[in-house]
């Protein structure tokens, strides 16, 4: 927990840094929607039918004129706040596109009956107390700028207990929870895969973004979780964001049960990118963020984070005072997507394949392509060079590059990612910025990592006393049909069979 403060520091440092003589004259357009009357409705949030999961250049084109609807539909969502401060979108579509609910879409009797108790809130759940929902407005309007507060996006393709596989779930999770202890607005942009949202409601967001040439429809829900241990702060708690896209709600997040990435996670982390950029300037919250934000991006999956923050909405003088920190969690795993991303082997040269584009994932043009692009040798190439080239673009190169901040899991490990050994490649580049490179060691949850309390174990121990130690090793002998001796010496690992993980050094 004291390290929480060391991450705190370096958001401020980000935040801080020079804008550039530009940014004096970053404008804004500023509309203010009300919700109706602020007034609760409490359905079932709306997630898009069940259908079979389809290619991405399957999806519907964006329409042209579309007519408009009679009535504007009722869209359940919470009462964040009486007011929405929303700053003029620029994302890659019109913004008549982004800005309105999307033309002609009302929910279907059965949209609202399929979902009621899946991932929506329910008679049975608890409604929104409005007199907690306006003190904390009052409390946020009360705030001035020597608070110092943070406004911190965490965009994260997984958060826990929602979505999980590994340590990153819980780091999304646990720091949102202390740096909003810590008096900091905080949001969590992550996908909703299939699962257990239960509570999340849904917005009135609905967002097209244009990608492969097509556009592909973004629902926004939104969980808000109080974290004042002792509730006297109704305005203290985070903001979980949920984006929605059928091409999220697959057999696993990353890839099939059978251990392989999706051919479209390219696309797909790039629609997470894109709608957790936007989600601080469209949501309504509490409090609006705004532009003055600091984007925290984690690990390769969102990558393309501070690409799209300085390519796109930098050019439109949007986010001008925001800053975007990249946490590296694994440095060996890199988001490799060759380019072309297959060779057409029906073309008299395959080697003429078209490549892919910056382009294609819904920005104006290919610039910093440089920035992520690599180039692997003959020998590591599939065919080891005769029709492939090796290029690629590697997700995790590009965001060390272009990220204001970069950001490791602990002091030992920002020094580990800069050497031949641990920089698993890339160590020239972590080098190359070590200026801007933080390491700052994880904390951890003392209530929920307590041997103690621990209902899971076969006895409790603690350091006063260890006795029910010796209960768990019998117990950990026993289950896996070892000798129970208790002297024989018994050593665990936990973590995935990787060679980053070690796992080679126990087995020697």
């Amino acid at each position: 927990r004291p390290i929480l403060a060391g991450f705190a520091l370096a958001c401020l440092l980000a935040a801080g840094e020079a804008a550039g003589p530009t940014a004096a004259g970053f404008s804004q357009k500023l509309r203010i929607f009300k919700l109706r009357g602020g007034s609760v409705i409490d359905e079932p949030i709306l997630k898009t039918p069940t259908e079979p999961e389809n290619e991405i250049l399957e999806t519907e084109a964006a329409p042209t004129n579309p007519p408009q609807p009679e009535s504007r539909p009722t869209i359940p969502r919470a009462a964040f706040s009486k007011f929405i401060t929303r700053t003029s979108s620029y994302s890659a579509l019109d913004e008549a596109t982004v800005t309105e609910t999307l033309p002609g879409y009302v929910p279907t009797e059965e949209e609202i009956l399929t979902n009621i108790g899946k991932t929506g809130q329910t008679d049975a759940q608890p409604k929104p107390d409005i007199e907690q929902i306006e003190a904390a407005i009052d409390a946020e309007a009360a705030k001035t700028a020597d608070d110092e507060q943070l406004r911190v996006v965490i965009i994260s393709s997984e958060v826990a207990p929602w979505s999980k596989s590994g340590g990153l779930a819980d780091v999304a999770s646990k720091l949102s929870i202390a740096l909003s202890r810590k008096g900091h607005r905080v949001m969590t942009v992550s996908p909703s895969y299939k699962g257990n949202y239960e509570g999340a409601i849904a917005t009135e967001v609905r967002k097209k973004f244009t990608l492969y040439g097509n556009a592909h429809d973004v629902h926004y829900a939104h969980l808000w979780t109080p974290t004042d241990p002792e509730g006297k702060d109704p305005a203290m708690g985070v903001d979980h964001v949920f984006v929605q896209n059928r091409n999220f709600e697959r057999a696993g997040m990353y890839g099939d049960p059978g251990g392989y990435d999706y051919f479209d996670n390219l696309f797909r982390f790039a629609l997470l990118s894109w709608a957790g950029l936007e989600a601080p300037l469209l949501l309504p919250a509490i409090a609006p963020f705004g532009e003055k934000v600091v984007f925290v991006a984690n690990d390769w999956q969102t990558g393309l984070v501070p690409l799209i923050l300085t390519s796109h909405y930098r050019r439109w003088r949007v986010f001008g005072p925001a800053r975007c920190l990249f946490v590296i969690h694994n440095m060996g795993y890199h988001g490799n997507f060759p380019n072309p991303q297959m060779y057409n082997y029906d073309l008299p040269d395959p080697r003429q394949t078209p490549k892919w584009s910056f382009c294609d994932l819904g920005l104006r043009d290919n610039a910093y392509y440089d920035m992520y692009k690599w180039v692997f040798p003959p020998n590591e190439r599939g065919d080891k060079g005769v029709v492939d080239d090796g290029e690629c673009a590697k997700l995790l190169l590009g965001a060390i590059r272009m990220a204001d901040r970069v950001v490791t899991v602990s002091p030992s490990y920002r020094e580990e990612i800069m050497t031949d050994a641990g920089g698993w490649g890339l160590q020239h580049d972590t080098r190359a910025r070590q200026d801007k490179l933080d390491g700052i060691l994880n904390g951890i949850d003392g209530g929920e990592w307590n041997p103690s309390a621990d209902k899971h174990l076969a006895a409790p121990f603690s350091a006063d006393d260890v006795s029910g130690k010796a209960v768990c090793k019998a117990a950990v002998q026993a289950a896996l049909g070892l000798r129970q001796d208790p002297a024989a010496p018994l050593l665990c690992f936990i973590g995935r069979l990787a060679p980053q993980k070690g796992i080679d050094v126990l087995e020697a």
